[in-house]
């Protein structure tokens, strides 16, 4: 018998413990979706990236004993390359695959019984709408770094005050996101009203995010324990070989660590459900207690 949960509320002035409460309850309750349509992205993700990790470290060990040419350095900067860009479009559908589904749960009972075929145009809107913002915060992200480059060229000591600034501004670009994706609104309208929503609760979301994000960095701590002394394992043999013994590891020892890599990368993504949900409910929280001052000030006396 399915467990009957009460539907959590969105738009609701949380504390920092009922906000990061709430998106834990909302994981909790929704898991088996989230993870049924998440594995259909994150889970080719996980493979590619654990396939490009083998051919890394066989390159890596090449530069490090010398026996790569030139071609083999461009083609470790290829890779290097093909790595960033598979995470890249990895985060992009996993987190418009997650803001289609929290919308969709705003819109009926449950989502427990969602298909794929009924999600289907939602997940794509979603997932484009998701990377048009990704975009234009990128885009901004090297505009100021550029900026910052040419102050720094200028003087180093200009890092004293720079650094503190881009801290202090990824917090209301953070909320650029939410906005975006769940009002109907344009790209740069989202990154401005993210700073009238995010510098007042600056230290709210800082905190929650810190929170999420030591939860998330421990399950994928865990893991990857397995894989982690896999590595310690073969890093052993390796050193072995070098000193003029033979190999000891089994033959399928190297399917294995891909295995072990895959479930890894795969665990680690889920675990990024929690920031990445517990900075909507911020959202939601915040524009809630937008929409409460806005009601008392307009308030008659």
């Amino acid at each position: 018998m399915e467990k009957q949960t009460s539907k959590i509320v969105f738009y609701k002035s949380r504390s920092l413990a009922g906000r990061f409460s709430a998106a834990f309850d909302f994981i909790e309750n929704n898991f088996k979706v989230l993870a049924k349509f998440s594995s259909f992205i994150i889970l080719p993700v996980a493979v590619l990236l654990s396939l490009f990790f083998i051919v890394y470290n066989n390159l890596a060990a090449q530069i490090v004993q010398g026996n790569i040419a030139a071609s083999g350095l461009t083609q470790y900067i290829a890779l290097v390359s093909a790595l960033v860009l598979v995470c890249i479009i990895g985060d992009i559908l996993f987190k418009g695959t997650v803001f289609a589904l929290v919308k969709e749960y705003s819109l009926r009972e449950s989502i427990a019984r969602l298909s794929f075929k009924e999600m289907k145009n939602k997940l794509v809107a979603n997932i484009k709408r998701f990377l048009i913002i990704s975009l234009v915060l990128a885009l901004l992200f090297i505009v100021y770094m550029a900026l910052l480059a040419g102050l720094v060229f200028l003087s180093p000591w200009t890092l004293v005050l720079t650094f503190p600034f881009l801290l202090f501004i990824t917090i209301p670009f953070t909320y650029a996101q939410e906005i975006y994706m769940f009002e109907d609104i344009k790209a740069m309208a989202a990154v401005k009203k993210g700073f009238k929503l995010g510098v007042p609760n600056w230290a709210g979301t800082f905190f929650l995010l810190i929170l999420a994000e030591i939860f998330a960095l421990i399950i994928q701590g865990i893991a990857f324990t397995p894989w982690g002394v896999g590595s310690f394992v073969q890093s052993l043999s390796f050193s072995s070989i070098l000193d003029g013994n033979t190999s000891t590891l089994p033959a399928y020892f190297s399917i294995l660590m891909f295995v072990l890599s895959v479930i890894g990368y795969f665990v680690s993504y889920l675990a990024q459900l929690l920031p990445s949900i517990s900075m909507m409910f911020q959202y939601f929280s915040a524009t809630q207690k937008q929409v409460e001052k806005d009601l008392e000030i307009n308030q008659p006396l």
